[in-house]
């Protein structure tokens, strides 16, 4: 691991060493990551998740549970693979505890060659509500030009 610039005080230490341990971390100490979710979504020619062989998602994406005054900010992170030819985006819908809708974040659309498939990095964050309580991660196609969900994940704090 290289780290640039130096690392100095109490606050490089802390975040070199989360860094090395796979955590995130920002200068204000106001915002928790309260919980993580591993969400994994298997289609016949669409995946969510973190890594993938042999045709099948190996490990799931992740959707952490940010949380400060302001609210709580899922942010959902993985990826987007696709079969030969296919075109997709992953979508993400939030939700209160009442399945009220709040918001809607969309990745960008993606197409696979038609030689062969391909992996799309996705990290959708920057919704935040006090009042999320679930999301809905969505592989999402277009089919005759409307957008049709093909898989999806749900996941709660």
């Amino acid at each position: 691991m290289r780290i640039s610039p130096p690392i100095s005080g109490a606050f490089g230490v802390a975040a070199a060493l989360a860094v090395g341990l796979g955590v995130a971390v920002a200068p204000s100490a106001s915002a928790v990551v309260v919980a993580v979710d591993r969400p994994v979504i298997n289609t016949a020619t669409m995946d969510f998740a973190n890594t993938w062989a042999a045709g099948t998602p190996l490990t799931g994406g992740f959707v952490r549970w940010d949380q400060n005054a302001a609210g709580v900010a899922p942010w959902v992170d993985g990826r987007l693979y696709l079969s030969a030819g296919t075109c997709g985006r992953v979508q993400v819908q939030y939700f209160d505890s009442a399945h009220v809708q709040l918001g809607t974040a969309n990745g960008a659309n993606r197409c696979a060659p038609a030689a062969g498939g391909a992996s799309y990095p996705v990290s959708l964050r920057g919704f935040r509500d006090p009042a999320v309580d679930h999301v809905h991660i969505n592989l999402v196609r277009n089919v005759g030009g409307a957008p049709v969900i093909v898989g999806i994940a749900l996941e709660d704090l």
